[in-house]
Formats: structure tokens, C-alpha cells, sequence
């Protein structure tokens, strides 16, 4: 583990950023949350959504004063709306799942 934390400093520094963006695991981000969600025995992050989160990223970048106000992911958004359409228990623990 320590190797790791090394690593992951060392990382920060060839690519130039401060130490006090170490909370800022952008890269990591979904992987955490797909590990959280293993954790409690539900499904990880459909890929639309971290598709749909890069996407923004790169609008908001792009666009800065716009960037809320216009869209270029309709496929994403079709995506999502397919996903909304299955079943809500698809992935809910049986701890939380109804009791009978």
C-alpha cells in the first residue's frame, strides 16, 4: 500500500499538480464507485453515465459560459432513457429488497 501511495504522488507531481489537489481523484472516480458498489452487492455505474459525466467534463471546458444551456449527447441521453426503462429492482441488495 505504501508503493501505491508513492505512486500516486509521484504521478501528481511528473504531471505537475499541487499537493493540494491529492482529494481530487478524478481518474479514480468511477473505479471508486464501481468498487463502493461491489462492496453492497450492486450493480457499477452504467457506461452511458460515465460517458455523460466525460462529455460534460469536455463541454464545460469547451463552452464555459454555455455549457449548461447546451447539449451534443443525445446518444447518451437515448442510452439513459433505455436504462430508465428496465426494471428498478435490477440491482437492489435483498436488504432492501421488499419483505413479504
Amino acid at each position: 500500500m505504501i508503493k501505491d501511495v508513492e505512486a500516486f504522488y509521484l504521478k501528481f507531481e511528473a504531471d505537475g499538480i499541487p499537493k493540494r489537489y491529492t482529494h481530487n481523484i478524478c481518474d479514480y472516480q468511477f473505479k471508486y464507485y464501481d468498487w463502493l458498489a461491489a462492496q453492497r452487492g450492486i450493480p457499477p455505474i452504467e457506461e452511458w453515465e460515465t460517458q455523460m459525466y466525460a462529455e460534460n467534463g469536455m463541454n464545460r471546458n469547451v463552452r464555459p459560459e454555455i455549457y449548461c444551456d447546451e447539449w451534443e449527447d443525445q446518444n447518451l441521453i437515448l442510452q439513459a432513457h433505455d436504462d430508465f426503462l428496465q426494471p428498478l429492482d435490477k440491482g437492489i441488495p435483498d436488504m432492501y429488497a421488499a419483505s413479504g
